[in-house]
This record gives structure tokens, C-alpha cells and sequence, in this order.
């Protein structure tokens, strides 16, 4: 079974985003990269027909893969999405087609940056992954002809009060560019005003 790739183009897989032995951006060591890494700031969208069969959170930022989805395509054929920006709306057990979006990327758990981590895997356990690029046509992505999705933007009314929506879209805001690693809530924190500060003196 081939799969088109889950995210746009014009991105492509970091050079160090590669399946196989690399060094490891936060501790440092040499270790097997399961996946492919894009840099990428949008939707996921399904590379086949498939079945959601597990959603997780593991936020730990050194070893935690985040807000994690696995989608089953085939008997012997499962993608896995980590540091997702928040838990996918999808259920467990809901049924999705060919560019349907699956989550949207972030940087939860042990991530430096926005991105897309996908794996390929002969069952849904850890460890029995291979290299996705066996399996996934790089000429080929499932935005191509998905449905828009429409503005996943709160619809903000000028009332003159600075409230939950509006921080809430914020923090959103935030998250997509990496300057926010809590929880969407509405309530202007510390990690919110340090992220807003951040983004208004342009740090990267």
C-alpha cells in the first residue's frame, strides 16, 4: 500500500529530519530518529484511508512525544503523528479518508521547534517502525484536493473587553509560532505574557 504525503507542499523532510541515526537536537546523543521531521506550521491531513486506534499526551519536554495520534491504514500499515498542538478532534475509532485533517502541528512534549513528526509503523506498538519513505509517495500530498478547512480563528466582536476569547486566540497564536507552551485557557499567565513578549521583540 503506497501513502501521499500527510502534510503541503512545497515543504520537505529537514536534512536532519531523516529516518535512521542522528544526533538528537536536545540531548545531544546519537540516537535512531523514528520518523521524518517537516517544517511545517498547518494541518495534517490523512496520507490514506484509515482508522484512528489511538490519541495520546506524553508533555514531558525532554523525552515526550506530545500530543501523539496513530491512524491504522492497513493490517500491517500505521502512521504516527507527534507533538501535535493539541489533542486531535478525531475519536478514537472514527473512520477518516484520503486528506481529511487529522490535527495540526505544534511542539508539545520534547520538541525545539513547530513541526511535523510522522512515522510509519508494521503495527501500532513503538519499535516496529521503518523508514516512511519506502511507503510514501514524495510526489504527491493529501492537501491536493483535501476540503478547505475553514478559519479555525475565533470569530472576535469588538466589544471593548480584552476576555478569554480573545487571550485564547492569543495563546493559539503563540503556540503556532512556538513562543507558548501552556495550556489553552483564555487566562493572561506568565508563560502568556512571556510568549506575547517574545513574539513582539521578534525572538526565534
Amino acid at each position: 500500500m503506497r501513502l501521499v504525503k500527510p502534510w503541503p507542499d512545497p515543504y520537505t523532510v529537514n536534512p536532519n529530519g531523516k529516518y535512521g541515526n542522528r544526533k538528537h537536537p536536545i540531548s545531544g546523543r546519537v540516537k535512531k530518529h523514528r520518523g521524518l521531521d517537516v517544517a511545517y506550521s498547518g494541518f495534517i491531513y490523512a496520507p490514506a484511508d484509515g482508522e484512528v486506534v489511538h490519541k495520546g499526551a506524553a508533555l514531558n519536554k525532554r523525552t515526550g512525544g506530545g500530543y501523539t495520534l496513530i491512524v491504522k491504514h492497513a493490517p500491517d500499515l500505521y502512521t504516527v503523528y507527534y507533538h501535535l498542538r493539541e489533542p486531535s478532534e478525531l475519536a478514537v475509532g472514527a473512520k477518516v479518508r484520503t486528506g481529511e485533517v487529522l490535527g495540526h502541528t505544534g511542539t508539545t512534549g520534547a520538541s525545539t521547534g513547530v513541526h511535523l513528526h510522522v512515522e510509519t509503523r508494521s503495527s501500532r506498538r513503538w519499535g516496529t517502525d521503518f523508514d516512511p519513505e519506502t511507503v510514501i509517495d514524495m510526489s504527491r500530498s493529501a492537501a491536493d484536493g483535501a476540503t478547505p478547512v475553514k478559519s479555525e480563528t475565533p470569530k472576535l466582536v469588538e466589544d471593548g473587553i480584552l476576555g478569554g476569547k480573545t487571550w485564547g486566540a492569543v495563546q493559539r497564536m503563540l503556540q503556532a509560532e512556538g513562543h507558548y507552551k501552556g495550556r489553552i485557557n483564555g487566562v493572561p499567565g506568565k508563560t502568556t505574557i512571556k510568549g506575547l513578549q517574545q513574539w513582539l521583540n521578534g525572538v526565534v
